[in-house]
This record gives C-alpha cells, sequence and structure tokens, in this order.
C-alpha cells in the first residue's frame, strides 16, 4: 500500500500493532498516521471508539514529571506504542508481563502506568493489585488497554482494583496522546 498521510483523529492502532485509520467509506485503511493535528480532536466518538477515557489529574494541576511504564504483552502493539510516545518526548520503561512489571517496579516508581488485562503469562489485574498495595505507587495513575468487557469489572471508586480510565482496543491514538499529556510531562521536547 502506498504511504498515506491521514488526519490524526482517524489513526489508531490495531492489536498486533497495526496503525491505520477508517477512510471516508469507513473501511480501515493500515497507514502511518500524521500525529501533528492530535491537539485539534474534539473529543466525538467515532469508528467504534466507545471507551470514554477519564483524565487522572485534570483537575489536579500540571502534568507530573516521570517516566511511563507500559505492560503489554503484544510486542508489536508494545513496541509501536513504546517507540510512539518516545517520539512525543516521553520517557518508556516497558513490560512483556506480570512478573517483569513488578521487577522494573521494584526501582522505578512511573508517573502513569498503561497496562493491558490480558497478559500471556498472567492476568494484568496482578499488576494492578500490586501497584495498589504498595503505598509508593497507590496513587499511580493507571489506564487499562483492553476490550470493554474486562474493564467492566473495574472501579474508578476506590480499592485494589481501581483505574483512572482504560483505552479501547483498537486504540485511537490521538486520545492517548492527548490523555498521556494531560498526566505526564514529556522528558524532552520534540519541536
Amino acid at each position: 500500500m502506498q504511504d498515506r498521510i491521514v488526519p490524526a483523529e482517524q489513526a489508531a492502532v490495531e492489536p498486533g500493532g497495526e496503525i491505520g485509520a477508517f477512510d471516508a467509506q469507513g473501511s480501515w485503511a493500515v497507514d502511518r498516521p500524521d500525529l501533528e493535528g492530535r491537539s485539534d480532536v474534539d473529543g466525538r466518538l467515532e469508528h467504534g471508539d466507545v471507551g470514554e477515557v477519564g483524565v487522572a489529574g485534570a483537575d489536579e494541576g500540571p502534568p507530573q514529571a516521570g517516566h511511563i511504564l507500559l505492560v503489554e504483552d503484544d510486542r508489536d502493539c508494545r513496541e509501536v506504542l513504546q517507540e510512539l510516545l518516545e517520539q512525543e518526548g516521553y520517557s518508556v520503561a516497558s513490560a512483556a508481563g506480570a512478573e517483569e512489571a513488578r521487577v522494573l517496579l521494584a526501582g522505578l516508581r512511573p508517573a502513569m502506568v498503561l497496562l493491558d488485562l490480558r497478559l500471556s503469562e498472567e492476568d494484568g489485574r496482578s499488576v494492578l493489585r500490586h501497584l495498589r498495595g504498595q503505598p509508593e505507587t497507590a496513587e499511580t495513575p493507571v489506564y487499562i488497554i483492553s476490550g470493554a468487557s474486562e474493564v467492566a469489572s473495574l472501579s474508578t471508586g476506590t480499592g485494589l482494583d481501581r483505574i483512572d480510565g482504560f483505552f479501547e482496543k483498537p486504540l485511537q491514538l490521538p486520545k492517548l496522546l492527548d490523555t498521556v499529556a494531560s498526566v505526564v510531562r514529556p522528558v524532552r521536547s520534540v519541536r
């Protein structure tokens, strides 16, 4: 397929790491999206984007400095998201599973966690409960990357299963980037 730039508000990441967009007829086309215009996203739900995402810290002041921990067992999706976030100036540590995430958390205090619930070896909820059960990470914003049916059992209230928001697959990149920008300050300028 010939490379084509698409508006960022139409961009998404499919499971498996494919980046693409819906064309005017609603068909999925795999391409590399132009992410420059993402600040123009107006928040409307389009093309299967059914998960409303809460923005942790939006009313609590400016984004905090720090690292993002990305826990995703799909290698392609993990690599695409890590590359995308790093291109935006964020420091990203990634883990392919729950045990690797816990090892990273022993020496890292992330400003935000992006967590897939369906991990190969162990359920992502174990990572969420580990985070919430440790005083130093109990208040860390955690956003789930998963299907809506999996997120339904989690809470935005209190307790070990508390989440700050979720992104339903296929990921809507502009919403993800806008939410990350509201929670974490990039470690370096990209412009």
